[in-house]
This record gives C-alpha cells, sequence and structure tokens, in this order.
C-alpha cells in the first residue's frame, strides 16, 4: 500500500527501506547479531540512511521510551525543533552532501492549497491531485493519534510491538522536522509509515491470542475511519502507479517481451484496451 514494485526504479532507496524492516522485525523477534549487523546496511546502500536510518538506531540504543517518543513527535507536529541552517551547514562539509544538498534544499514548506492543482488544470486524476496536496499526511496523522490515544502504543502493544511503532514514530519525526530537505522528509515519511502499520497489524492480528479486545469508545473507531476514508486517495495513486510498471506477461508467458519488445504492455495499458474492447461490445 506504501511502497510496492515500482520501487525498483528506485532501487538503492527502497531496498535500503526492506533491508531496515527486515533487519528490525528480525533483530527484536530473535536477538541474533547478524540482524543487528544487517541493520546497520542502509546506509551503504543509500546514502541518505545516514540520517534516515537514525530513528531505528535511537530506538536500538535508548529502548521502549515510549513517553518520549510520543512528545517528540506531537512537538514535531506543531513546530520545527531543528534549526534548518545548522543541518544544512553540517551536511554541507562532505563533498557529497555539498553535491546533493542543491537538489533537496528548499527555503519554505507549501501549504495544502498551494500544493494541490485541480485535475482539470494538471491533467492528472483526482487522486494524484490530492496525494500532491499531501492529504495523505493529515490521514497518517489521524492514524497515529488515534493510536496514540487510544493507549494501544502505551498499554497494549507488546514490547516487540511498541519497538516497530516507535521506530515508525520517530520516522515521522524526522520526517516532519526535515521538511526543508524535501527528499529526506518524503522517505522517511514512507519508512515511518511502513513501520507504524507493521506494528499497528501485528498487535491487531495477535488480538485472538492475547485475549485482548480493540478499544471500544467511539474516538478509536471514529479515529481510524478518518484516517482510512482520508487515505484512498493515496492509496488509489499507488494502485495506479503499480499498474504502470508491471507487464501484462509477468502472470504468464514472460518470454513473450523478449521475443518481440513491440508487444510488451503494463498491466494499466491492457486493462484499458479491454475495457474499452468491452464497451464497443456493449
Amino acid at each position: 500500500l506504501f511502497k510496492n514494485i515500482e520501487g525498483v526504479n528506485t532501487v538503492r532507496t527502497w531496498t535500503g527501506l526492506w533491508v531496515l524492516v527486515y533487519a528490525c522485525l528480525q533483530y527484536y523477534q530473535t536477538r541474533k547479531l547478524r540482524y543487528l549487523v544487517l541493520m546497520a546496511m542502509p546506509p551503504f546502500i543509500h546514502f541518505g540512511y545516514f540520517i534516515m536510518a537514525l530513528p531505528a538506531y535511537a530506538v536500538l540504543l535508548l529502548g521502549n521510551r515510549v513517553v518520549l517518543f510520543a512528545i517528540l513527535f506531537a512537538a514535531s507536529s506543531f513546530t520545527t525543533f531543528i534549526n534548518p541552517g545548522q543541518i544544512t551547514e553540517v551536511i554541507a562539509t562532505t563533498e557529497l552532501g555539498q553535491d546533493k544538498l542543491g537538489g533537496y534544499y528548499r527555503d519554505s514548506t507549501a501549504t495544502a492549497g498551494q500544493r494541490f492543482h485541480p485535475p482539470s488544470a494538471a491533467g492528472n486524476r483526482i487522486w494524484r491531485a490530492l496525494e500532491k496536496a499531501g492529504v495523505q499526511k493529515w490521514a497518517l496523522l489521524a492514524f497515529v493519534y488515534t493510536v496514540l490515544f487510544s493507549g494501544i502504543y502505551f498499554y497494549r502493544m507488546n514490547a516487540f510491538q511498541q519497538r516497530i511503532f516507535s521506530v515508525g514514530l520517530l520516522m515521522i519525526t524526522l520526517s516532519n522536522s526535515t521538511w526543508y530537505l524535501y527528499a529526506v522528509s518524503n522517505r522517511s515519511w514512507i519508512i515511518g509509515a511502513v513501520f507504524l502499520f507493521a506494528a499497528f497489524v501485528m498487535w491487531r492480528l495477535e488480538l485472538p491470542r492475547t485475549g485482548q479486545t480493540v478499544p471500544r469508545n467511539d474516538f478509536y473507531k471514529i479515529g481510524l475511519h478518518i484516517s482510512a476514508v482520508l487515505f484512498v486517495p493515496y492509496f488509489l495513486y499507488n494502485l495506479s502507479t503499480f499498474l504502470d510498471y508491471p507487464s501484462v506477461y509477468l502472470v504468464a508467458l514472460p518470454i513473450i517481451p523478449w521475443l518481440d519488445p513491440s508487444l510488451n504492455m503494463s498491466m494499466k495499458e491492457f486493462l484499458q484496451i479491454l475495457f474499452i474492447d468491452m464497451l464497443k461490445i456493449l
């Protein structure tokens, strides 16, 4: 739902994501040293993880400081407590950092209204326009605050689930605090969302075994419903993007594009042709 097979087009960033996710899941389950070593690998897959992997390392070193992490997340939602000038100065001290800084840095944030362009004007579907406007970030905020205020993170998750959720919280805190480095901010947001929902899904799946039940208050239900509705455009956009890349021959006969590349088409192109033909028949 957040990062699918289309990520192969930026293989370093998203390979680093799944290595970090897998390493954290396995280390906190097994405590085996090899997964700790694997957790250290993302910065060598993509240099951005020298920053983006810091939340995972902070949880590793500090443990389950759930109140502290929740406070940092809440503070980052309303204010910037990391000085942009100081951070960019540190990054620019290396040749690689100085080279990348020009492409990543921005001077000010744009409001949702400034980012939103009507589909007719932008030539995009409505879900693409809403994705550009950042509606999904409001959806994630609604989800996280629902989990926090319902006490799930503090009292209902076990230590393993809390650690995974903590990584996600600090990732979103990093994303909020580095808005002036848009590549870091956007990518750490996706990474954080994966960790947050991984922890939540594991908690929900374990309810029958633990004997717990979901909170029965209206706040929990309303919060999750608001988040789900706000996420719909983003998930539709991701589905649309996903269908743009895989070949329809991936399911069967993958050798055909090798024999005749002109016959190759994406799944979306195939569905469009199929839909048009069905309309003609009708």
